[in-house]
């Protein structure tokens, strides 16, 4: 747990009572500072105010503790006391601007009550150690994850959290010869001032949230943040979509020193992986590398996390020898082109964390024989994009919201396809078509709101499925 030793005695807000707003709640009052929580979610004030009754834990006392003493508060409504605040942490879910911008931001505003994200607290905190941020719309959690592993596998010191699900500052704090590998979202770069990083990662851009965003220009504006510190920073950027190749030129004639990074062409000063070939071509002379089968790493995307990855290590001052030496013992993360099992020559497949177009093209491109599950709530112009993937279907399930949707499309290119309505009720009529070989593979194309809490609890009810009805 990070302690945040310029807040003694300061009073600070936290909105939104999830997994980032609890560690930043425990950080401030480990830390001698007042706070004063809420959450729009009344169940979820409720439940904190269920573990300061009971507490189970080292955190839930401090906490309980705290309550008791005053040092905080859980309100419904922070108007009464927003003038009294040092700062507020906004959750990275909260809009925080636009036309969807949260009633509480607004307030804040008016107060003039800077907004803080846990990671510049972080920054604040532990300004030796050295950061490497990852962001882009698809795989910075594979490459946030694989980063760390090779760091880990290399004996450096590092930690790894951010949008991976792990709160930073739940992390151990660390000094000179420590690094923080901090997974972003376009949201977490919205958030108070611009991060100090020393590696800054921009894997993809392509449309996503904007539901949240008016339009492309925003969600790019916000993924340029992760830039926006100082020209000290060195960009790794893939250069193989017109907006990033766009960014790219644009650091450079700003000053920054840009690694550039693709999978469709050998690239001076930076890093390609190609057909199972890394090219180092930072220094000077180009290094070739023959790349070890990756089964954890498989389709053209892997090898675009790879590609950054590598090329983020190597910014970081790792060795190509100490980098390539991990590759094949990194595992992966679940839901993200997850293999769940296998039976005969049938093979389940979890990408549950395919929450759009883009990143469903991904593992439609890395299989074939294709038995897919699809649907959800659709954040994107939907399945008519991956049209020149559709011979690969041998059958298609739909599920949750976007199921008409996508059988409209489905029907126009004669594919074979049930509206299932549900997960349970795909898997049971997978289990009644008998199919003896293909991939049975849930990679949604959507958001898993309509039916799911987040995306995990979809793909760990999907391998929960396969496991009792297929795979035992």
């Amino acid at each position: 747990m990070i302690l945040l030793g310029n807040c003694i005695d300061k009073t600070y807000g936290v909105l939104g009572l999830s997994r980032t707003g609890l560690a930043a709640l425990h950080s401030f009052l480990l830390s001698n500072a007042r706070v004063v929580a809420w959450d729009d979610n009344p169940a979820v004030l409720q439940n904190l105010k269920d573990r300061i009754d009971h507490p189970k834990g080292a955190l839930d006392f401090v906490v309980a503790q705290a309550y008791l003493d005053g040092r905080l508060k859980l309100m419904s409504e922070p108007v009464s006391v927003m003038g009294k605040l040092a700062g507020l942490v906004v959750s990275p879910g909260i809009a925080i601007q636009y036309q969807k911008v949260h009633a509480t931001v607004a307030i804040a505003r008016q107060f003039k009550v800077p907004l803080l994200s846990d990671i510049e607290l972080l920054q604040s905190a532990c300004q030796q150690a050295r950061y490497i941020g990852i962001t882009g719309t698809n795989g910075k959690s594979t490459t946030t994850a694989l980063v760390g592993h090779i760091y880990k596998s290399s004996n450096r010191r590092a930690q790894v959290g951010g949008n991976i699900g792990i709160p930073v500052l739940s992390l151990d704090p660390m000094v000179e010869d420590g690094t923080y590998i901090v997974e972003l979202s376009s949201f977490q770069l919205e958030i108070g001032n611009p991060l100090q990083l020393d590696v800054a990662v921009l894997i993809n851009i392509t449309p996503d949230h904007l539901d949240r965003y008016p339009s492309m220009k925003e969600y790019v504006d916000a993924k340029m943040r992760v830039f926006a510190a100082s020209n000290r920073t060195k960009a790794v950027i893939s250069i193989d979509y017109p907006i990033t190749a766009e960014i790219a030129d644009k650091l450079l004639s700003q000053g920054y020193r840009v690694i550039p990074i693709s999978t469709k062409k050998q690239v001076p000063g930076g890093i390609s992986v190609i057909e199972g070939v890394l090219l180092d071509s930072i220094e000077k002379e180009t290094i070739s590398y023959m790349l070890p089968a990756l089964p954890n790493l498989r389709g053209r995307h892997n090898s675009e996390n790879l590609a950054a990855a590598y090329a983020a290590c190597r910014a970081g001052g790792l060795s190509h020898q100490s980098i390539l030496g991990a590759l094949p013992n990194f595992i992966g993360l679940p839901h993200r082109m997850q293999i769940v099992g296998e039976k005969d020559m049938l093979c389940f497949i979890n990408d549950s964390k395919a929450t759009n177009i883009d990143s469903a093209r991904c593992s439609l491109e890395a299989f074939d024989n294709i038995i897919w599950i699809a649907g959800g709530v659709c954040k994107d112009e939907g399945i008519k994009a991956v049209a020149d993937l559709f011979p690969k279907l041998r059958y298609v399930y739909l599920i949750g919201e976007a199921a008409v949707q996508f059988a409209a499309v489905l029907q126009e290119y004669k594919v074979p396809h049930t509206i299932a309505g549900t997960l349970a009720k795909a898997m049971s009529l997978i289990g009644e078509s008998h199919y003896k070989a293909g991939n049975v593979l849930l990679a949604p194309a959507c958001a898993s709101l309509d039916q799911w809490k987040n995306f995990e609890e979809r793909g760990e009810a999907f391998c929960k499925m396969a496991k009792e009805q297929f795979l035992s």
